[in-house]
């Protein structure tokens, strides 16, 4: 009975683990993407510590939880026939669909009542606004009839928003009354290449996009242009967040960010000029792009520039 009750709760744990993607390298980048609008914020060490900030980056990490929780329930018809994604449809299956879209919209209150509280005890409404925003583009994101994720460039504009950029707002916020023109700039700058890099992680996904009869950017665009729109959107977005570490911190780590916010674009335009070779030849393109591949050893690289935006204020502090 022991093995049994054990067996069970590690089969939960597990349909868990998938259902929040938890899996490597999604999971190295939530804290990175909770607390960075912070750090851009405080001026000493001490300030990240504060019960405002701690809470509002616990509110972030939870809204980006139920995204996927609630993503990974409304999809699982279509992760069903993704051979890379049968993972995720086995995990909503046995959790069942309905228990984890009330444990998605449970962590989205929390979020929500989390900033709340911030707002009241610091007198700024504008967190709470904020944190309500995302929560309504994650559903939105979701559901029909907006459903954003089956809408051309609505889909990964809408993620680069809600998992990468808006999330810095209410922490920022939570240490400063007002956002500086240097913060502006590199949340549009982190708009720019997150959008890049999510257009350029979905492309696995096109068949079963195709399948599902959702119009998702890579299936209007096919293979080679999506990789060509991720890298010029990520060089975009790689020399706005350049500028804004200038301003804000020097020359010195204005290159060091260029530096490592340059490793996807640059990578991105690379696989572009071989998937582009393979298709004028008439080869296979599947080497381009398979999933596993793509998402554990080119992923963390894409990663580079969300790290680069919390690391060197980090540095900055502590140096």
């Amino acid at each position: 009975m022991a093995a049994v009750t054990a067996a069970r709760r590690g089969g939960l744990v597990h349909s868990l683990f998938w259902a929040h993607r938890l899996e490597f390298p999604f999971s190295v980048s939530y804290p990175p993407h909770a607390v960075w609008g912070a750090l851009w914020a405080v001026t000493q060490p001490r300030q990240l510590l504060a019960a405002p900030v701690l809470a509002l980056a616990a509110a972030n990490v939870s809204h980006l939880l139920a995204q996927n929780a609630v993503n990974t329930a409304l999809d699982v018809d279509a992760d069903a026939r993704n051979p890379e994604k049968r993972v995720l449809a086995g995990a909503a299956q046995r959790l069942g669909r309905r228990a984890l879209l009330g444990m998605g919209s449970a962590e989205w209150a929390v979020s929500v009542l989390l900033a709340a509280g911030v707002s009241a005890a610091l007198s700024r409404p504008s967190i709470v606004a904020w944190m309500a925003v995302i929560v309504a583009l994650q559903v939105l994101y979701n559901v029909e009839p907006v459903h954003l994720k089956r809408r051309g460039m609505a889909n990964p504009v809408t993620l680069a928003l809600t998992y990468t950029v808006l999330p810095a707002l209410p922490v920022y916020l939570a240490v400063r009354p007002a956002v500086s023109p240097a913060m502006w700039l590199v949340l549009l700058g982190m708009l720019f290449v997150a959008t890049g890099r999510i257009l350029w992680w979905a492309i696995p996904d096109r068949a079963a996009d195709l399948a599902a009869n959702w119009s998702t950017p890579v299936v209007r665009l096919g293979f080679v242009r999506s990789l060509l729109v991720a890298g010029l959107l990520s060089t975009v977005g790689t020399a706005l967040v350049g500028g804004s570490l200038w301003w804000r911190y020097g020359a010195a780590w204005a290159l060091l960010g260029i530096a490592a916010a340059s490793l996807f674009p640059l990578f991105a335009l690379r696989r572009f000029s071989r998937a582009s070779t393979a298709s004028t030849d008439g080869g296979s393109m599947d080497g381009h792009f398979h999933a596993v591949r793509l998402r554990r050893r080119d992923l963390p690289l894409s990663l580079a520039a969300d790290l680069s935006v919390a690391v060197i204020p980090l540095a900055v502090l502590l140096l």
